[in-house]
């Protein structure tokens, strides 16, 4: 396969996490990225986290380091997730750019921006990408 054919877009690694309602453990929030016809509708984190890697797993891209392991031996993906429309809008709480640039030891690498304020941190893992997105919106409750 030459090189051309392989092209991937790089908006495809940016999404936009608008989150409106936060208790610690769940939260309202709506997904973009350019992928999509729309937005994603988000309750929680693991679904975050199951929606973005499966867009990732279709593209093939940021390409994994690891194989999935289950217990189950089919993986039905993620279910629930509702599609809306419409631009992006800022969320009640706060607004996140999150660019994943690698998925390295079976976690994300990348880059996260708090929109309103402008402010771009390095994230290692997907654990310390929530605890940033934690550091604003537990205190914008």
């Amino acid at each position: 396969m030459e090189a051309k054919e392989r092209m991937i877009s790089n908006k495809y690694r940016s999404s936009i996490l608008a989150i409106n309602e936060y208790d610690d453990t769940h939260f309202s929030a709506l997904l973009y990225n350019e992928y999509w016809e729309g937005t994603k509708e988000i309750r929680s984190i693991q679904e975050f986290i199951k929606v973005l890697d499966e867009l990732f797993g279709n593209e093939g891209f940021p390409m994994e380091s690891y194989q999935k392991r289950s217990f189950l031996s089919n993986d039905e993906g993620v279910k629930g997730s509702k599609v809306g429309t419409g631009s992006v809008k800022n969320g009640k709480l706060g607004t996140f750019s999150i660019e994943i640039q690698y998925r390295n030891n079976a976690t994300w690498q990348g880059t996260v921006t708090w929109i309103e304020k402008n402010n771009k941190e390095f994230f290692r893992s997907a654990l310390e990408l929530f605890f940033l997105i934690d550091s604003v919106t537990c205190c914008n409750k």
